[in-house]
């Protein structure tokens, strides 16, 4: 029987070839781009689920309900405090992010070259880290080994061959140039890191010997910027230790028992998704991306389901006799079902190997739209093929009784007396299920449509807001890392020397240029307010030449000094700043003092600059406090505009040539300001891309379904348009006859629509601090393009029915 149902199938599927190469489109393209999406949730919500223990696996956050904040990092006394005090952390383990320059001095004895290189994301990290997580290691120790001794340093396959080629790295030495310094052994090689990791790095620096040189001497146990791990014995009740970590914490931090500190445990596999912290030094991901990019591939196979629905329900009245002709011969309605049924089963099974081959080639393609690559995403535990060909396999028995049920009960539902007796016409609510699945179709076009010119809209803002300062032909050339005592003087030569060429109009030295964060984060107050109204700010060294060099507008007040004795004590702040520490306006601050951080000796105010965006335009304006400082920062070179085109090449040649003159020993890095502000929104032209091309398999889809829609009612309607033709009505008559119903359709969408799109819009919209507003011709744009669209889909058959000879049309049948 099933054999009979299917080769029948197969001779109705061949029979209308234009309506099941337009199905079987469809339904292809759209389960093509689910898989893609599919496959793109799967790899994000796959972080860190590779490593053994994820599931007992904690992250320590700390929270200010006072200052309204909440940090991904802890005091480095924590951890190793809570593993003593409570028996359900079976390890703890911390990691401090630092940059700066890794030597090697080489190895004649093994032919192995010198190489130093900037490093900007290594962690130092406790020798637990290692035990918790799993990074296996290729060479050398395994585990909490590797990082036990003071000098260890760990280094991933790349990071080995990038300073040692194909030798053998294991016991060679390399010199760490940053805040701390020092001589580190490399005693283990790891795999390279997975990119579905929120911890990401090349290389691990033992922890042990920040806490045997540095942690009492540079009183770091008040640096609120260790992340913290803990590993839970499989039987720890999590709430029940949750609930013990506010009172814990409340003794173990420097404030002692203030009730607005709190502590938290943020489960591993919620870091990269569910984090939303006012600093994280680990990469997290979007929900809200996961979420939309989910509609979106319901949105895709809905459409390309209705099509199905629209164009098999239409054809109803041409496949009446046929069911009429069965029944009278003894089918029953349950086998007329499982006849549809299986047209609709093999239809998807068609559709779905062509989207199997559609999302094979395309792959490229979602990895260049998400800018990772799945190669080096590493499995979860969990995660087989099985999950993959399951879900297929789902798609397409889902496809098939979905959008095949519908039509089956429909035509299995027809009275053979009516049919053959030839009263059967078109079913009125039949014809009212395809107007709205039409409806459907239309509406979420225009959503989606709404989305991408919304997403279009606030980028082009956020590339052509001004940020407050001068970005064009900002040369950032990184700081030297091996210093000595000559450094300082050298700085001021290297500053003479770059202003002595003519293409260079301004240098100045900064510890922080605009982008790049800040010195280091921590609380200020008036010297009369009470400690607990101390506020959060960011700190930054600059020298007298930052301001004039970006063309910072400063308010009120002076700039620091030349002489650099004159800037002792003093600072300076931006506007927000000045709000946040109680002053009503920028004057009032100019002359006050102010404690900052555990400093003693207050800071007087000289002068308050405009606020500018000190990162990108995702985040509000945030308050800094400028401290003056010559010796700790990067150089900026501002080259003339006329002149930066031309001599460009000679500039960077000037440039790199005096810096590794008087700086030998450090490697010389450099960047442009404008594209490294452009390289912040990365991440959103992707998700504009990504939004983009999907939107446009939607719309195609209802495309298809359109057209093949408006072909059927042409030839339904063939010896109405002779007729009309003959009585004299004009081409432009019988396209806007034909075309009127359409585009009423989509009116009615439109309406439906955008309600729902103002609001979602509106909501994206929140996660940026600075976001453009919808206006009205915003939401028209969506409403006009999928009008033209859609009539530019119907216009061909519309168009070659209203050219017919109406003598032709008359004899049709």
């Amino acid at each position: 029987m099933l054999r009979n149902y299917l080769k029948i199938a197969y001779r109705n599927l061949l029979k209308n070839k234009v309506f099941s190469l337009i199905n079987i489109l469809g339904l292809a393209i759209g389960m093509a781009a689910c898989l893609l999406i599919v496959r793109f949730v799967r790899l994000e919500l796959s972080y860190d689920q590779f490593h053994t223990n994820y599931e007992r696996i904690y992250r320590l956050i700390s929270e200010d309900t006072l200052q309204h904040s909440s940090l991904g990092t802890v005091y480095p006394t924590i951890g190793p405090a809570l593993q003593n005090k409570l028996p359900g952390i079976e390890k703890t383990a911390r990691v401090f992010k630092q940059a700066g320059v890794v030597r090697f001095p080489g190895d004649p004895s093994r032919q192995l070259p010198p190489a130093a290189y900037q490093e900007k994301g290594y962690f130092y990290a406790d020798a637990a880290l290692l035990d918790i997580f799993s990074f296996p290691a290729v060479a050398g120790l395994s585990g909490a080994a590797a990082l036990q001794e003071p000098g260890s340093v760990v280094m991933t396959e790349s990071a080995a061959r990038r300073y040692f080629g194909d030798q053998d790295p294991l016991g060679q030495t390399l010199s760490l140039h940053d805040m701390f310094g020092g001589s580190y052994t490399v005693t283990a090689v790891l795999k390279d890191v997975p990119q579905n990791s929120h911890l990401s790095f090349d290389m691990l620096f033992t922890m042990q010997t920040l806490e045997d040189k540095f942690f009492a001497n540079w009183q770091m146990a008040t640096w609120n910027a260790f992340a913290t791990y803990v590993l839970l014995h499989p039987q720890t009740r999590v709430a029940a230790m949750a609930q013990k970590l506010p009172a814990l914490y409340h003794q173990l931090t420097a404030e002692g028992a203030n009730e607005h500190l709190l502590l938290h445990l943020q489960a591993l596999k919620d870091i990269y998704l569910h984090s939303h912290l006012d600093f994280d030094p680990t990469q997290t991901g979007s929900l809200s991306l996961i979420y939309l990019l989910v509609l979106l591939a319901v949105f895709i196979v809905a459409i390309a389901w209705v099509n199905y629905i629209n164009l098999t329900t239409a054809r109803s009245v041409d496949r009446a006799r046929e069911v009429g002709v069965r029944k009278v011969l003894g089918s029953s309605r349950q086998q007329l079902i499982a006849q549809f049924l299986s047209e609709s089963l093999l239809l998807n099974l068609a559709a779905i190997l062509l989207a199997f081959t559609l999302y094979q080639i395309a792959q490229p393609l979602l990895q260049t739209l998400t800018g990772k690559v799945v190669d080096n995403m590493a499995p979860a535990p969990s995660a087989g093929v099985w999950l993959f060909w399951g879900g297929l396999l789902t798609l397409l028995l889902l496809g098939a009784l979905l959008a095949g049920a519908y039509p089956a009960f429909v035509l299995s539902g027809f009275r053979p007396a009516a049919v053959l007796k030839g009263r059967l016409s078109a079913s009125g609510k039949g014809a009212l299920l395809r107007r709205c699945l039409v409806i459907f179709q239309f509406a979420a076009s225009v959503l989606l449509i709404s989305g991408v010119v919304t997403v279009f809209q606030q980028l082009h803002f956020m590339q052509n807001q001004p940020l407050g300062f001068d970005q064009a032909q900002m040369l950032i050339v990184d700081a030297p890392a091996v210093t000595d005592a000559t450094y300082q003087g050298k700085q001021e030569v290297f500053l003479q020397q770059m202003l002595s060429h003519s293409a260079i109009e301004k240098a100045s030295i900064a510890g922080a240029v605009p982008g790049t964060g800040y010195n280091y984060t921590t609380e200020a107050r008036q010297v009369s307010a009470d400690p607990l109204e101390a506020k959060p700010l960011n700190v930054t060294y600059a020298d007298e030449r930052f301001f004039p060099t970006y063309d910072i507008e400063l308010m009120v007040g002076e700039n620091f000094r030349k002489l650099p004795e004159h800037n002792q004590n003093h600072i300076i702040i931006n506007e927000i700043a000045a709000r946040n520490l109680g002053f009503a306006r920028p004057q009032e601050a100019v002359g006050e003092k102010v404690s900052i951080g555990f400093s003693e000796e207050p800071q007087q105010i000289v002068g308050v600059v405009r606020n500018y965006h000190q990162s990108s335009l995702h985040e509000a304006y945030q308050p800094i406090v400028y401290q003056y400082a010559k010796s700790d920062g990067r150089f900026t070179l501002k080259i003339n505009l006329q002149q930066a085109e031309v001599r460009m090449p000679e500039v960077m040649a000037f440039v790199e040539d005096n810096y590794r003159a008087l700086f030998p020993t450090s490697p010389f890095g450099y960047f442009f300001l404008d594209a490294f502000f452009d390289a912040k929104y990365s991440e959103d032209r992707r998700f504009g891309k990504t939004f983009g091309i999907f939107t446009a398999m939607a719309i195609l889809i209802a495309c298809l379904g359109l057209f093949g829609l408006t072909s059927y009612t042409v030839v339904q309607r063939t010896k109405e348009i002779g007729i009309r033709k003959v009585l004299g009505a004009s081409v432009r008559n019988i396209f806007a006859l034909l075309s009127r119903g359409f585009i009423t359709l989509v009116l009615i969408a439109s309406m439906l629509a955008l309600p729902v799109a103002y609001l979602l819009m509106q909501k994206w919209l929140e996660n940026y601090a600075f976001r453009v507003e919808i206006t009205w011709w915003m939401l028209l744009i969506p409403v006009l393009l999928v009008s033209l669209i859609a009539l530019l889909t119907i216009s061909f058959q519309t168009i070659k029915a209203a050219l017919a000879n109406p003598v032709e049309s008359l004899r049709y049948e």
